[in-house]
């Protein structure tokens, strides 16, 4: 792999519902990952967040606690990447079930916790941290709510 010209800074949510995960599906190659998107600059990763789910879904949010960070490095088209994840909880207004996405190329799913590898989800070594966060939260005494980081990891695929 060659070598990436920068380190991009991804904000994602992790939006949990009885033990669903909402995903943004790539319409075109049919991908999945935790919704979200670039950090831009001198903006702080929450404000991304909320800006992000905005834009894309409009989605009102509360963004919580970080949860997860992953660090990700890949090869895209033949163009190295190098990706730092920040991951937070994050807790949708009341009502926002149903989610349509504003952008032409992306879609909005609930999916289970534990058949995320079964929806070529992206990146794939996130997948057991993020069903890991899933089942604290669904378990009895389980917090996932904001303010209350249930676990946290770092994960790195080369």
């Amino acid at each position: 792999m060659s070598t990436p010209k920068k380190i991009e800074l991804i904000v994602r949510a992790l939006v949990l519902r009885d033990g669903r995960v909402l995903v943004c599906r790539n319409v075109a190659d049919g991908h999945c990952y935790l919704p979200g998107g670039h950090v831009e600059l001198g903006e702080a990763a929450r404000q991304a967040l909320a800006r992000e789910l905005d834009e894309e879904a409009g989605l009102q949010a509360r963004v919580g606690d970080l949860m997860l960070v992953h660090e990700h490095r890949f090869d895209q088209g033949g163009r190295a990447r190098h990706e730092l994840n920040l991951v937070f909880h994050v807790e949708l207004r009341t009502g926002q079930d149903a989610i349509t996405s504003r952008e032409a190329g992306i879609a909005f799913e609930w999916a289970p916790a534990t058949a995320l590898a079964g929806l070529a989800f992206v990146p794939v070594d996130m997948i057991e941290p993020v069903k890991h966060l899933a089942q604290v939260a669904d378990a009895p005494g389980g917090s996932g709510g904001l303010g209350r980081p249930t676990a946290s990891f770092l994960g790195s695929a080369v």
